[in-house]
């Protein structure tokens, strides 16, 4: 008798547990959904976008005039009639050798004549708008990114070559050139222009590392590499970035149901991270998609909520505008919604990618700038006097590191020096490369920022081709022998 009546409340039980959670779950909905209202007033007084007008930059730019239109059109002309990614990547690596020949390079770079001589175009412009579609949120298309870097590979490359020729003038002129291009790209309001614009101004620092290099005899050269690296050249402000993230993620929450809802999205962004195709034949168009407003059903309200909520406790700090802070402020809001089980983040953990190195980058690369100014001080202070520096403050420099709490640091090694900053860990590995730390078994990304005299590297030797004299002797095979 007792067992039959466990049996029978055993249905009861499940439909009982079943409507408490539905319930309680259903609360959680609703409360996170009635936030919305109060979220939305304060993303806006925090200048977050929910309007793509609110991140499109004013049309008001005459193409004559506009940095972007400068670099689609010479973009169009390294595809048809500049140098192959081979000849670039060859060009590259002999840009690395104190014996690189100038002629053969000049030569090798020849095609790209016609591209740089559209880039000078841009020494007077000093606006940039790519006339995006910014009200497609997230179908938007960057498909200049990748050759925008190609562009600061062939500008930077002219100028060491102009370097192997002691034409410092035209080094110089090339250089500001890469950094206007770097520029351009790096003023849009998302994380990937920040990233491209922050590649493409190391690769002019380290073309200008090595043209220093070359060029170490020349007072005037070496004092214009050091205005190069000091100069107050804007970086890509972390801060401007991230609202078009923002605003990504606001479309993506208007348009769930174009996309299928939250597993079809959740499949979505999995396969656009790890390089696939669509899963899912759930993607707005552009006379689909929804492009403002907010939404009514609860879902979809309550999951835009935890977006404004989180932008909201990133950028609601004094320290917003500082990227290291703006960096730690977005790990720890990041950490909490990883951690946490309410349905209502679901969406946030595959919507919210990692944002917290970006800032450690925009700080490296001035890092950068302040170690090779300072590098160039102390070049300068040798061919004054024949020797290094015992200090930096000996040649005059008493810049702050950017990364840590003290000044620049420096260390002689044997006939070299190298002068750097500790890092984004703030821990002094005495000048320590990446190769170096690796090769010792410590951790590469921990390495200091550094930048080195002499830096050109010795030519590997060319690998030894057999011929019929000198191919080696084959090791006979052994005779099988057969096991009856």
């Amino acid at each position: 008798m007792l067992k039959k009546a466990i049996l029978l409340s055993i249905p009861f039980l499940v439909v009982t547990v079943g409507f408490t959670l539905w319930f309680f779950s259903s609360a959680v909905w609703r409360d996170t959904a009635n936030r919305l209202d109060a979220d939305l007033a304060k993303a806006r007084t925090l200048g977050l976008p929910i309007e793509a007008s609110q991140i499109a930059p004013p049309r008001s730019v005459p193409d004559e005039d506009n940095a972007a239109m400068t670099i689609l059109a010479a973009e169009t002309e390294q595809t048809l009639s500049g140098p192959s990614d081979k000849v670039l990547n060859e060009v590259e690596t002999e840009t690395l050798y104190p014996d690189a020949n100038p002629a053969k390079l000049s030569a090798l770079l020849k095609p790209a004549d016609k591209v740089i001589d559209l880039l000078r175009k841009l020494n007077g412009q000093t606006a940039a708008d790519f006339h995006r579609e910014w009200d497609l949120g997230p179908l938007i298309l960057f498909p200049d990114l990748a050759q925008s870097k190609k562009l600061v590979k062939i500008v930077v490359a002219h100028a060491e070559i102009a370097s192997m020729k002691k034409d410092w003038k035209t080094c110089i002129a090339d250089l500001e050139l890469a950094r206007k291009i770097s520029i351009a790209q790096g003023s849009e309001p998302t994380l990937i222009s920040l990233l491209v614009g922050l590649g493409e101004e190391q690769i002019a620092l380290k073309g200008a590392e090595r043209s220093l290099d070359r060029m170490a005899e020349i007072p005037e050269a070496v004092e214009h590499l050091r205005q190069f690296a000091a100069a107050p050249s804007p970086l890509p402000n972390l801060r401007h970035a991230l609202m078009g993230e923002v605003y990504f993620e606001v479309t993506t929450i208007r348009n769930l149901d174009l996309f299928g809802g939250e597993r079809a999205l959740e499949a979505q962004m999995q396969s656009w991270e790890g390089g696939g195709g669509n899963p899912e034949p759930f993607v707005p168009t552009k006379q689909t998609l929804i492009r403002s407003g907010m939404p009514s059903d609860t879902k979809k309200r309550a999951y835009l909520a935890r977006v404004l909520e989180f932008w909201n406790h990133v950028l609601d700090t004094p320290f917003a505008n500082d990227p290291l802070e703006l960096g730690k402020a977005i790990d720890k809001e990041m950490e909490k919604v990883s951690s946490s089980n309410d349905p209502t983040q679901r969406l946030m953990k595959v919507l919210v990618p990692v944002f917290g190195q970006s800032g450690q980058s925009l700080v490296r690369i001035e890092a950068q700038r302040r170690v090779l100014a300072a590098l160039c001080s102390v070049v300068s202070f040798k061919q004054r006097t024949g020797h290094f520096p015992p200090t930096l403050a000996d040649a005059g420099v008493t810049t702050k590191d950017p990364f840590g709490n003290g000044p620049l640091r420096m260390v002689l090694n044997g006939k070299g020096v190298r002068v750097y900053s500790v890092g984004a860990d703030g821990v002094d590995n005495h000048g320590m490369s990446r190769s170096e730390m690796s090769s010792g078994g410590q951790d590469p990304s921990q390495a200091d920022v550094i930048d080195a005299y002499p830096s050109l590297v010795t030519r590997p030797p060319a690998r030894k081709k057999f011929t019929r004299e000198n191919k080696p002797l084959l090791r006979p095979s052994v005779a099988r022998i057969p096991i009856n």
